[in-house]
């Protein structure tokens, strides 16, 4: 008889726990799904401003031509050719202080790109930038590191207000080359090599006299006779030969004396 009691007993309260936990279950409420992205803008807003300006040209380019005889036909074609002229600046700018800029040219040396900070209010950081243009530091005393062109780096430019310190860091890989001087004593030597097709028209004179002395030249130009400076011009008085270092605008006009004699020919004016 205790054993029939008891079992009802245990079976209303095995009913009665498991419909409270099929309750609790089902008044559960679902887990927030994260958001896909941290923050979610389009052209259109606010915080986004985008300006394209220039152009982009592109074509193909082919020709053919086809031929008929006595022995029959043919065709000659021209495989397709791609050109393409681009000059085209983007700028993208998000909450007025990150940016992206790139300019695309049909010159390699003239597509720049780069990616930014600008501080739009008291930040501490003023000034971040990577890219291959505008990668440079202030100029310090005695510490200058200039901007090359098309280097590709990092920047960063900071200051703090309160104590008007500022921190300036930059990482930037420049092109080198090896460049050689040579020198004489106090003179640098030069050399310049000129192929033997290399003519240089208008620079090199032979006198029709030997052994000149006081050589003066001109340069008759526009009714004007200019006389030429020493350091324009090296003359071997011996032999009479003269080699000019710029071609002249006009005529070249020569007075010298030969073996202290008078002189071969009479002063310039502007009749000459």
């Amino acid at each position: 008889m205790i054993l029939k009691r008891v079992a009802p007993g245990i079976l209303l309260l095995s009913l009665l726990a498991s419909g409270a936990a099929r309750e609790a279950h089902a008044q559960a409420p679902l887990a927030v799904e994260p958001p896909s992205s941290l923050y979610a803008a389009s052209l259109g807003d606010d915080d986004v401003e985008l300006l394209v300006q220039g152009f982009w040209e592109a074509g193909i380019l082919s020709s053919g031509s086809m031929s008929f005889g006595p022995g029959g036909g043919a065709v000659n074609a021209v495989p397709f050719l791609f050109m393409q002229r681009p000059d085209l600046y983007l700028l993208l700018r998000f909450r007025e202080s990150w940016w992206f800029e790139a300019s695309v040219a049909e010159e390699a040396e003239r597509s720049v790109f780069a990616l930014g900070f600008s501080a739009a209010g008291d930040e501490w950081v003023r000034d971040a930038r990577l890219g291959n243009s505008g990668i440079a530091m202030p100029r310090y005393p005695y510490l200058a590191f200039g901007e090359a062109p098309g280097a590709f780096g990092a920047s960063l430019s900071a200051l703090d207000l309160d104590s008007g310190s500022s921190f300036d860091a930059m990482l930037r890989w420049d092109g080198l080359r090896w460049v050689t001087d040579r020198w004489f004593g106090l003179s640098e030597t030069r050399e310049t090599e000129l192929d033997a097709a290399s003519f240089l028209r208008g620079r090199r004179f032979s006198l029709p006299h030997p052994n000149v002395e006081a050589l003066e030249l001109y340069d008759y130009s526009s009714g004007i006779a200019r006389r030429l400076a020493a350091d324009e011009y090296h003359a071997e008085l011996a032999r009479g030969l003269v080699e000019l270092k710029a071609e002249p605008r006009g005529i070249l006009y020569a007075r010298y004396l030969v073996a202290g004699a008078e002189p071969v020919a009479p002063a310039p004016t502007d009749t000459v």
